[in-house]
């Protein structure tokens, strides 16, 4: 895989990640909830080989428990995720914590380590996530609002004015969009636009962890590591294991190459919105040109390109809704770079 360009896309992703969000105010790092549990499982290998997949992940980096202001602390911080998970306050978190143990599951002592929610999640953008252990990680891994919001759908409004300097570099559905792309909602629809879904949206009953938390690959894919790809002497592998029971002997996730399709309208799509100046050309990050004052239809073109670019799968999530999405915003701008899909 790392001689495909979707890997490029996939480490610009993490990188754009890594470095861009919510702003706040950085606070000093809390003590790890995750270390807490081995001070009386030290002797347990499941909870130790479970620590280890959780130190690979993102959520144990805390490259972004920096965001630990309000609206952001409430996903960026682990107190500020059971705080808003457990009464709806969101907080300022003075001693941030990472995305452990804690954050995801109720202590023991109180409730058997149980996840804090698997309620239905009714999406920012609109509509409703309810996919069992996966309504979790619904909560945060979600499209927001853009500021300034835009109607969804083709004529709703006549122009958008996108301002500087907070709303450009961070203008869209925000960098996790998993849950509406997954569940096929909240995409801008064009006029006499259809868009559809895949199985996953219908067969995937538990959403995220089905694959994501599937039989780990050591302790850097899979399970509490949530990743699905790793790298092994030096060779790129994607984590297939979740896959077997639908799709049985699966070596990657490129499947009749739909992710170089989709990588192909995304970097089509792109290359018309920074012709029209809508967005920059840094190759680093994705970042809106503004202040920028547009038609609601090239607005809602960007939107969807950003809703597609920050799920970060490259269609896996929802193959059909991806390319009709993309295909529909490339219609509208520049046909001739139309990528057709009858998955």
């Amino acid at each position: 895989m790392s001689k495909r360009f979707n890997v490029v896309f996939v480490i610009l992703l993490i990188a754009f990640l890594a470095f861009i969000g919510c702003s706040g105010k950085r606070g000093p790092a809390g003590v790890s909830a995750t270390a807490e549990c081995l001070t009386c499982h030290a002797d347990d290998s499941n909870i130790r080989a479970i620590d280890g997949q959780w130190s690979n992940s993102i959520h144990a980096s805390g490259s972004n428990i920096d965001r630990n202001t309000p609206p952001c602390s409430g996903c960026h911080t682990g107190q500020g995720f059971i705080g808003r998970i457990s009464n709806g306050s969101i907080d300022t978190i003075p001693q941030p914590d990472v995305i452990n143990c804690f954050a995801c599951h109720e202590p023991h002592t109180n409730k058997n380590f149980n996840l804090r929610t698997m309620a239905a999640v009714d999406l920012i953008q609109g509509g409703t996530f309810d996919r069992g252990t996966g309504n979790l990680c619904a909560n945060c891994h979600q499209a927001r609002t853009p500021s300034p919001d835009i109607p969804l759908t083709e004529g709703a409004a006549d122009s958008v004015f996108i301002t500087n300097p907070f709303s450009g570099p961070y203008w869209g559905p925000h960098d996790g969009t998993q849950a509406n792309v997954l569940s096929g909602q909240d995409a801008f629809v064009f006029t006499g636009a259809a868009y559809s879904n895949s199985p996953h949206t219908d067969e995937v009953t538990n959403g995220c962890p089905t694959c994501h938390m599937a039989t780990p690959f050591k302790n850097i894919a899979g399970g509490h590591s949530v990743a699905m790809t790793y790298s092994e002497f030096g060779e790129e592998s994607d984590l297939t294991t979740g896959c077997a029971d639908c799709h049985g002997d699966l070596t990657d996730f490129n499947v009749d190459g739909t992710q170089d399709s989709v990588a192909t309208l995304l970097r089509n799509l792109r290359t018309i919105l920074i012709a029209d100046s809508l967005l920059s050309p840094d190759t680093t990050s994705i970042t809106v040109k503004a202040p920028l004052r547009t038609s609601l239809v090239k607005a809602g073109a960007m939107y969807n390109f950003l809703l597609i670019y920050h799920d970060g799968s490259l269609g896996v999530h929802n193959t059909q809704f991806t390319m009709d999405i993309l295909n529909a915003s490339i219609a509208k701008l520049s046909p001739e770079n139309l990528i057709a899909s009858n998955r």
